[in-house]
Parts: structure tokens; sequence; C-alpha cells
């Protein structure tokens, strides 16, 4: 059916690519099991994702309304209607045309949106398929020194007395961590564990929201490192640790590490990631056995401590952080 008015005007110099794909990932409906379609539609020359929806196979696809909703309500920016548009076949052509109207409709092909669906599939074959290992690029010996800090963390449980505002500076000079914010988690009992903020502003501002794929210009501002049931963790996980054998303190105490950037968007922990919360564990477990009273103070006095890990990675750590003003 023709689009209803009011519509976007057309677009100079913009063409939309429109495809059907398979995923990988499963989806269980009762005792059957299938892989979602996921129709997509792309904006060139920007090579922008304007509509992605997922669909059953089983189900009949309208495919002209799919391009209407994405022209009147594209994924980013304004509503708007394409210059030209471009599909692999004639039968998509055919049923385009009515809902196109005066659009011109080119078959040929799409290597363009071919390569954009590749990079969709494999974000959500990530997200579908989590890993400590990151595709192997993360040693298991790394993940096993991380799971064993985690076990002395769990154990020493440090939220039994310290609040997330009682926030610790952190130095790591080999890994270019200068004036980080350390918080503990857990005082509530929602989550356990340590939160290691780029800096005190962002500990300030911390509001997480959603997640997406690492991008080039993206640093990260938080390091979540906290402990979950088995029964949350994912297969994919649950078989890294099995394989490994890495340590685990109880049924609640599995670790999970996550990296988020400035827009508090979940990115990929690499072994740098891993690296550093393990070095920050084992320095805040050995500042907290020492110093551990100041946290029970009301106005403790400022103590600064240098730890150096077994690997000669040096961690400076200092409580009250200096820039700490909370009333």
């Amino acid at each position: 059916m023709p689009p209803t008015p009011p519509f976007p005007t057309r677009a100079k110099g913009q063409e939309w690519l429109g495809g059907r794909y398979t995923l990988s990932i499963e989806i269980h409906d009762g005792k059957r099991v299938f892989h979602p379609d996921c129709i997509l539609w792309l904006e060139l020359p920007d090579r922008v994702v304007v509509g992605s929806t997922l669909i059953d196979p089983r189900e009949p696809v309208m495919l002209a309304e799919m391009l209407n909703n994405a022209m009147l309500r594209p994924a980013i920016g304004q509503p708007r209607r394409p210059a030209r548009i471009r599909v692999a076949s004639e039968e998509w052509a055919s049923e385009l045309r009515e809902t196109a109207g005066d659009i011109p409709i080119v078959v040929g092909p799409v290597p363009e949106l071919d390569a954009a669906f590749e990079e969709l599939r494999a974000m959500v074959e990530r997200s579908a398929n989590p890993t400590y290992l990151d595709g192997g690029a993360t040693s298991p010996d790394v993940i096993a020194e991380f799971f064993a800090a985690a076990s002395l963390l769990f154990h020493a449980a440090p939220w039994n007395l310290i609040q997330d505002q009682q926030i610790i500076r952190v130095d790591i000079p080999a890994f270019g961590i200068e004036d980080a914010c350390l918080s503990v988690i857990g005082a509530v009992r929602e989550s356990l564990g340590l939160l290691l903020f780029r800096s005190i502003d962002d500990f300030m501002a911390f509001a997480p929201r959603q997640v997406r794929k690492r991008e080039p210009g993206h640093p990260i501002v938080l390091r979540s490192f906290s402990f979950d049931p088995r029964k949350a963790i994912p297969k994919s996980l649950i078989r890294e640790i099995r394989k490994h054998r890495w340590p685990i303190a109880g049924a609640a105490a599995y670790p999970m590490l996550l990296c988020f950037d400035a827009e508090m968007e979940q990115i990929q922990a690499t072994e740098r990631d891993f690296r550093i919360m393990t070095a920050c564990t084992h320095a805040f477990l050995s500042f907290f056995e020492r110093h551990g009273g100041i946290f029970d103070i009301d106005e403790p006095e400022q103590t600064l401590e240098v730890f150096t890990t077994d690997d000669g990675v040096t961690v400076t750590l200092t409580a009250p952080h200096p820039e700490l003003d909370i009333e």
C-alpha cells in the first residue's frame, strides 16, 4: 500500500540497499528451535543502517511495510526517502515498487549491505556467546590470575565494611591509569565487587545505559568487576571455566568483568583490562588488610601506599580519594 501523508521528502544523493539475511543465533519456541532472519536497510554514501528487523522465518514478510517504517522512523536521523533503492532480486524490487512510489529501484549486487550484515552478525554472536578470552586474544593464564584474585576478594568481603561512596584513588603507571577512582559495591547486597572509574568525575556522573560494540575513539571509563550466581552465567562462559579449571569461590561467586565507554555502553574486555583489574584487586586487598579501619572512621586521615604485584606492576592507592567531597 502507498505511504500515507504526511511523508518525508526524498533526500538527494542517498541510496538505500535492502536485503534479507539469516542469523546464526538460536531462538527457542517451545520444542522448536530456529534461526531468525534479519531485514536490513543501509544508507549510502554514509553506510548508516537506517532499519533492521528480526523476523520469524516461518511468518510472511511484508517488505513494503518494513521499507515504509524505515523511511518514517529511521534508526538514525530524521524521516526521509532515499533518492534510489538497490536490492539483489527482482522479486524484492517488484514487491517494493508500490511503497517506493517514484523512487527508482535497481536490481543488482549489494556488497556494501553484505559487509554491514557481517558486522552485525559478529556483534550479535559476541553478545549471544560472550567470552572471557576475547576470541583467543586473551591468555587463559591471565584469566586464571583474575579468577584467583576474585576468589580472594569474595572471601574478604570488603563490602561488609566499606560504602560505595568511600572511594579510593588508583594509579597504575604501567597501564596508563592515573587518578582513577575505585569504589567497592555490595553494601546493599544488590551486587558485589569493585568499580574502577577513569576519574572521580566519571564516578560522579555514573549512569549505565545500553550495550554496543567498541569503536575507535571510545575509551573505557568504567571497569565493573562483580560476582554473579552460576544460573546467570551464559553457557559459553561456563564452558570456558570448565575447560580451563579456573577457581570459583562459590555458586554465587562467578566473576565478571564488564567495560563501558563514555556513553556507558558496554565494550569487550581485553587482556589489558583483566590485568588492570587483577593488579588493582591484589593491591586493594593488601590495602584493606592493613588499613581497613579507616573506612570505619567518619573523617579518617589520608593514607597512601604503594604495592608491587608478582609480575612487577606498581599500584598506588590513596584513601580517602584526595578529591572526595561528599556530604
